[in-house]
């Protein structure tokens, strides 16, 4: 089987897992933004309220790269950025998720870029779960005035484990991911 007819099928499978994810009951979904079931390193501070939530449904891109650290050579897969789109929980896209920067953008013509604060693990072959700094905000709608967002429930999206060396620096590979993101202002 060629390689992009298995991505096209696992892009599938992961759409399917994301329509399910939208699914659940509303008090299930509220319920999964309880701050104190949260990482300490991640919850928002008091005072603020949930502006918007979405879905992203995407990939990551790293790079092979070597680096120097204490006199020794290693060969990693760096972060680069995501692309993705962001879903409501009908599973209709409602907007994107790009960088770097990393920038958030809705079909509601509001947006805001932002930058990683905090970050809590969330297990093997997972994106760690986060707290970025919303700034830069333009337009008018849901993301106006948005100060912090919340990466919960990460599912996949982690680095390569292996498959970096010096035969391939310079070498991308893409990862799958889903995540809820949480806007606060």
């Amino acid at each position: 089987m060629r390689y992009d007819s298995v991505m096209k099928i696992f892009s599938l499978v992961w759409l399917l897992a994301v329509l399910c994810t939208a699914c659940q009951t509303p008090g299930s979904y509220v319920s999964a933004f309880d701050q104190s079931t949260l990482p300490e390193s991640i919850q928002v501070g008091e005072g603020y309220k949930i502006a918007y939530e979405a879905v992203g449904l995407g990939t990551v891109l790293y790079r092979c790269t070597g680096l120097t650290e204490e006199g020794r050579r290693r060969y990693v897969w760096q972060f680069v950025g995501p692309d993705a789109k962001l879903l409501d929980r009908e599973g209709v896209q409602v907007g994107t998720y790009t960088g770097p920067p990393t920038y958030f953008q809705l079909k509601d013509g509001s947006g805001t870029s932002a930058n990683g604060m905090r970050v809590s693990s969330n297990g093997a072959g997972n994106l760690t779960l986060q707290i970025l700094e919303a700034h830069s905000s333009n337009g008018n709608g849901a993301l106006t005035g948005v100060k912090f967002i919340q990466r919960i429930n990460t599912k996949g999206g982690a680095a390569p484990a292996n498959g970096c060396t010096v035969q391939n620096t310079g070498a991308e590979q893409k990862v799958q991911f889903q995540a809820d993101y949480i806007y606060w202002r």
